[in-house]
């Protein structure tokens, strides 16, 4: 495979002002830097009951075999995921994939596990390695996906996808969220896996127990204050001499106070330590 990392360093100079934009300056020299000819590449595919943003057909064939869908850069993927792994798997196309320019995300539609399993490659062009990024776009390069191509039938039974944040009267699931898209509700669910650059950490059933778990991967080695309180400290206790009203102990044995406007402070955590944003903390 000849491949022109240089692709890569374009992507992470390049700004992109609209969707529009990302795709002219992001996306497509990606698609052509791993092998897809012009007439290959499909802009605004349609076939009667769904567009796509692109779709990859090879030469001498007229079927799809991944769509790739793109939001604007910076624009959280998660909102296209559901819809689009359903459509393929109704159409009999393989792959999905779905990309801001920067984060590329890959999955393999007709794989009999639950939503979150079918992702197969994922990749940050502007914070992971040119390695990691060339492991995880292999997948989509054009000799080996055309390759492996395989007739593929929709499941016999319907796989129902993981849930991340979902209201108890709402349809849709929201999954793949990164932490610091997620706003703290009351009247939310909370459930998932913490998962760090893509691989499971932590299984969690509640904000108190996200809270937990981002602070065990943050792994804080002083204390944290928010307001008058602590919110973390070597003893489970404030200063005026009140213990935790609901105290948990973190991995690294400082104690985390979990009651009260605790979970509030999960969005605070995510934006106000820079580690926590390298580790590359989501819920899924």
């Amino acid at each position: 495979m000849l491949f022109d990392t240089s692709v890569f360093v374009a992507v992470r100079e390049r700004t992109a002002e609209n969707e529009g934009t990302t795709r002219l300056r992001l996306i497509d020299p990606i698609l052509f830097s791993l092998g897809w000819k012009p007439e290959e590449i499909v802009a605004e595919w349609n076939d009667g009951s769904r567009a796509a943003d692109y779709a990859l057909i090879p030469a001498g064939t007229d079927t799809p075999i991944c769509v790739v869908e793109a939001k604007k850069l910076g624009i959280p993927l998660d909102t296209a995921i559901e819809q689009g792994i359903g459509y393929c798997i109704k159409a009999g196309i393989k792959y999905f994939a779905v990309t801001d320019g920067n984060e590329w995300r890959v999955y393999e539609t007709h794989k009999q596990v639950p939503l979150l399993d079918k992702r197969i490659a994922r990749c940050v062009i502007r914070s992971d390695s040119d390695a990691k990024c060339l492991s995880a776009l292999f997948i989509l390069w054009r000799e080996a996906i055309v390759s492996d191509v395989t007739p593929v039938k929709p499941p016999t039974t319907q796989v129902k996808p993981e849930t991340g944040f979902v209201e108890p009267t709402a349809q849709q699931n929201i999954v793949g969220t990164p932490l610091t898209a997620i706003q703290y509700q009351n009247r939310m669910k909370c459930k998932g896996w913490l998962t760090r650059n893509g691989e499971r950490k932590t299984k969690v059933d509640s904000w108190v127990g996200l809270l937990v778990a981002v602070m065990n991967e943050v792994t804080p080695q002083k204390p944290i204050k928010r307001g008058k309180r602590w919110l973390v400290n070597h003893t489970p206790q404030h200063d005026n001499g009140k213990k935790f009203f609901a105290p948990k102990q973190l991995s690294n044995g400082m104690w985390l106070e979990t009651g009260s406007k605790g979970p509030y402070y999960i969005l605070e955590i995510c934006n106000g330590f820079p580690v926590a944003k390298e580790l590359g903390l989501e819920l899924h």
